[in-house]
């Protein structure tokens, strides 16, 4: 099958526009912040595929922003519709209303320019109103670079506000660079010249290192990282010796929340893991009760990234979280049990510390 022809026509535009909060949760700034979230996991689908490694976000004096992927490269094909296949990926929405869709930012701009640079051309297509094309796309230029730059101004009749938060993108993007490793990604305000850039070697490990920075760390990040059954799977964590403990799961870069089931399947790993090491090593004696979870997240930083193929995932409006299917948690327990356990065999000394730490948090509940 021809890749162009694998888009399919479910719904129109004004649907979006009709129901702005079903496709990005609210009008207020959140939603409005969601738009450029969008385009930027639009961009980590051509980071994951292997045709960029940087992004970088403009918030221009107008009042628009604009998303650039300065190396990937969109082939400036023809759907089967006829149209081009620009065109098509701009005012068509995905199945699942939780992907990334460009267009669900077109429904709910003023205007929106795309900007292509390929074999040595500039091509250039505008849409207004709410994802009506403004013409067909055109050469404008020639160019010796090569990306892809959506720019766009949110409309002000669907919005409770249209001025972006530097500050709110900014922990956006950091928060993506952390969980991509070895992409650059750069933020600037046209507005108040104002750059800031984020890249992170070692991803999520340096995630935990920022997390634990004024903290009393106990031993050095430790990354458990594999794949099981096609799911990749990366936890990081770090014992501290302040109450403080975070836990932060994600699936395809989407944050979960606390009561989403892949931190329940990873809260109770860790309760088997750390209960089985205890009684093995004679930390817990017969007699003893077994070590509580938060005696283990107390003291406990731990981020975990889990990347699911799409068909694999549904999406909970009422809930905002994936639901994730059974084979998915059965990767993480797989992961994190074999790799925790190598890592207290081979860390006799920081194994007895936490084991310690545990033990001390539990009888002091019951005294």
């Amino acid at each position: 099958m021809n890749n162009n022809d694998s888009i399919k026509i479910l719904s129109g535009m004004e649907a979006v526009r009709k129901r702005p909060e079903f496709f990005i949760n609210s009008t207020d700034t959140h939603g409005l912040h969601f738009l450029i979230k969008v385009l930027i996991n639009k961009s980590i689908e051509a980071i994951y595929a292997g045709f960029s490694k940087k992004i970088i976000v403009t918030l221009h004096d107008d009042g628009s922003a604009s998303v650039c992927n300065p190396d990937y490269v969109k082939i400036v094909g023809k759907h089967k519709t006829d149209k081009f296949n620009l065109e098509e990926i701009l005012t068509i929405l995905p199945y699942n209303q939780h992907e990334s869709a460009p267009a669900i930012v077109n429904a709910l701009s003023e205007w929106l320019i795309v900007t292509i640079n390929y074999e040595g051309i500039t091509y250039q297509q505008k849409f207004k109103s709410g994802g009506k094309p403004d013409g067909v796309l055109q050469k404008v230029n020639f160019s010796k670079s090569t990306g892809i730059s959506i720019r766009f101004k949110p409309d002000e009749t669907i919005f409770s506000s249209t001025s972006f938060d530097f500050e709110v993108l900014s922990k956006m993007l950091q928060e993506t660079a952390f969980l991509l490793k070895g992409t650059s990604i750069q933020l600037i305000d046209k507005r108040t010249e104002v750059t800031e850039a984020f890249f992170y070697e070692e991803g999520l490990r340096n995630f935990v290192e920022y997390i634990n920075n004024e903290k009393e760390v106990l031993h050095p990040a430790v990354s458990l990282k594999g794949e099981y059954e096609n799911f990749q799977v990366e936890i990081v964590f770090q014992f501290t010796d302040t109450i403080s403990g975070n836990i932060l799961s994600y699936v395809n870069n989407v944050r979960m929340s606390e009561s989403s089931l892949s931190e329940k399947v990873l809260d109770s790993t860790l309760l088997n893991s750390f209960n089985d090491y205890a009684r093995k090593f004679n930390f817990l004696k017969v007699k003893d009760e077994n070590i509580e979870i938060s005696d283990i997240r107390n003291t406990l930083t731990i981020v975990q990234s889990i990347q699911v193929l799409r068909q694999y995932l549904v999406f909970d409006h009422q809930s905002k979280d994936f639901i994730v299917p059974e084979e998915v948690n059965r990767a993480v327990e797989n992961i994190m049990v074999t790799n925790l356990v190598c890592f207290l065999s081979e860390n006799p000394e920081v194994s007895s510390l936490l084991m310690k730490k545990m033990i001390k948090s539990r009888k002091e509940k019951t005294l």
